[in-house]
């Protein structure tokens, strides 16, 4: 490390294979957190390191990348650790735990309430996850908990042009994608020009042989007319086609403390129909339709099919459209973090 640089240590042992050169495929949104961290910290000029899941020390420019294996309480600054909270000796000045997974999540079963005491700064990304975790742990010191939504870049209006009835699914596909298949075809009925665009494998988190049980499901996918199945790919790649479609269909059958796609969704000018369920309500706000009740039921699946006719209407599509904006941009994003930290 650099002696004349404040010290940032982000301890994430439970990351996806990353890469330290370049964020050139699709990531989930807490690693993709890992590098915006890095790069609000280096822009605030501290030298960074990284102890992530990498294959090998990696120093670029002010920041180290080094397996989480590796992991030896360096002294520092800040200490932010992600996720997993397996309670490591931190050698800090300020200790920040940065939460982005559901309180029942299999990740998070050995939290205790005496870990969070460890630290001065909890964040949340939703006020549905902070009340999540209040429930089971009331021990928890809320004047030491914050809530930082994400950020997202935003997107010029001109080159969001929409095609008719053109929709979108950009997701895991345990959030729902077997409901979008069964609806589907009730689609094309009612909208035989209808086209969807379908980002979804579980490789986005290095989970290939969890694609298993939902193979049948994308080979049937690839057979339905209208539809083009793409897989896992960078996130360049989906925004592309975020920008062209008039609609993020989303029947999310999972409970998640944010949605990152749903602000992708609103930096490109895409409503959004989906569940209210979980975070979803605070992160769609105004600029969808949020149906009630659980995506495996006819009732739903009827209230999704009426909400595309709600907001394939001009007049209530443009309504829509103006409450995608405003939305956290990245840059504000990096400032509110770095107020957090410095704080």
């Amino acid at each position: 490390m650099c002696n004349h640089k404040r010290r940032a240590v982000i301890y994430s042992p439970v990351s996806c294979l990353l890469n330290p050169n370049a964020i050139n495929r699709g990531y989930g949104g807490a690693d993709s957190h890992i590098y915006l961290m890095n790069d609000a910290l280096v822009q605030a000029g501290y030298h960074v390191t990284i102890y992530a899941h990498v294959t090998v020390k990696t120093k670029k420019e002010n920041t180290d990348w080094i397996p989480f294996r590796l992991y030896d309480s360096p002294e520092c600054d800040i200490f932010i650790q992600q996720r997993k909270p397996d309670a490591p000796f931190i050698n800090a000045k300020k200790k920040i735990y940065m939460l982005h997974d559901d309180i029942d999540a299999p990740v998070m079963s050995s939290a205790t309430s005496i870990f969070f005491s460890y630290f001065d700064t909890i964040i949340f990304l939703s006020k549905y996850q902070l009340m999540r975790f209040i429930s089971v742990f009331p021990e928890i010191n809320q004047e030491k908990c914050i809530i930082l939504k994400n950020g997202v870049q935003h997107q010029k209006k001109e080159e969001c042009q929409k095609r008719y009835a053109s929709f979108i699914y950009a997701s895991t596909p345990f959030r729902g994608l077997p409901v979008l298949a069964k609806i589907w075809k009730k689609i094309l009925i009612k909208y035989p020009v209808a086209s969807l665009n379908i980002f979804s494998s579980m490789k986005l988190y290095d989970m290939e042989d969890a694609d298993l049980p939902f193979m049948n499901l994308y080979a049937a996918l690839k057979r339905m007319n209208g539809v083009t199945y793409h897989g896992c790919k960078p996130q360049t790649e989906v925004i592309k086609y975020m920008k062209k479609s008039q609609i993020l269909l989303y029947p999310n059958t999972f409970p998640e403390t944010f949605c990152n796609v749903v602000y992708e969704a609103r930096s490109c000018f895409t409503p959004i129909i989906t569940t209210r369920l979980g975070s979803l309500p605070e992160v769609v706000e105004k600029a969808g339709i949020l149906v009630q009740g659980s995506a495996y039921t006819s009732e739903y699946q009827d209230q999704m099919l009426n909400s595309i006719d709600i907001m394939l209407d001009p007049k209530k599509y443009l309504e829509f459209q103006s409450y995608c904006y405003p939305i956290k941009d990245l840059d504000t994003w990096k400032k509110e973090f770095i107020e957090v930290v410095e704080t």
